[in-house]
């Protein structure tokens, strides 16, 4: 008498066998695809959870405050009712942060009084004028360490740009006008507000374009 054991089994017999358990493979391809995506699609997912929806109303009030204190910075620097011609206007944009922009004619030389016309002697003197812009940009970089962090909502990688559109000139010079950009990163208006950066070093890290 013969016998068999299953370790001697024929060959044709055996993968008969082997080709029974094949198809139980292929259903584990799905369930690993599906895990891959899962594995690939967590971080996205958990960023977009964590990402913080903006409150535009309470943005647009922090604009409007800021806006504010621009305008009465220059309503003290430019006390000619006529220097300021474009009071500042802001606008939020997400990812990038807050813009506020204005126009001041540096030039405007006369002020109609009950009493007559006065004429500023600063409008005359291309020095003065020059020292103007120079005092503008002390200005505007102190309001911003100062109430820059007060918009509460930007990140610290947003920033707070200040744009000032300058008007010098009259119909019988040449036009000197120009345009003074500053930014500041809400990293770096907090720190200031915080104190654990002083005003040199704030001052060195904002960015002042002019032309």
């Amino acid at each position: 008498m013969v016998h068999y054991s299953e370790a001697h089994s024929h060959p044709v017999t055996a993968g008969l066998g082997r080709r029974r358990r094949n198809p139980d493979r292929f259903l584990l391809l799905p369930l690993l695809f599906w895990l891959g995506v899962g594995i690939l699609l967590a971080p996205a997912t958990g960023r977009a959870q964590g990402r913080v929806e903006v409150n535009y109303q309470q943005m647009r009030n922090d604009i409007e405050i800021f806006e504010a204190i621009v305008n009465q910075a220059l309503g003290q620097l430019f006390p000619n009712p006529f220097a300021l011609v474009d009071r500042c206007k802001g606008v939020f944009l997400n990812d990038y942060g807050v813009t506020v922009s204005f126009l001041v004619n540096i030039k405007a030389a006369t002020t109609e009084t009950p009493f007559g016309t006065m004429r500023r002697p600063e409008t005359a003197d291309p020095r003065e004028r020059e020292q103007k812009i120079v005092d503008l940009r002390e200005r505007l970089v102190g309001v911003i360490a100062d109430y820059g962090n007060a918009i509460n909502q930007l990140k610290e990688t947003d920033s707070i740009a200040i744009v000032a559109y300058i008007v010098d000139q009259n119909i019988t010079q040449a036009s000197r006008n120009r345009t003074v950009v500053l930014r500041a990163f809400k990293r770096d208006i907090a720190a200031r507000a915080a104190r654990q950066m002083d005003p040199s070093e704030f001052k060195k890290r904002i960015r002042i374009i002019e032309y």
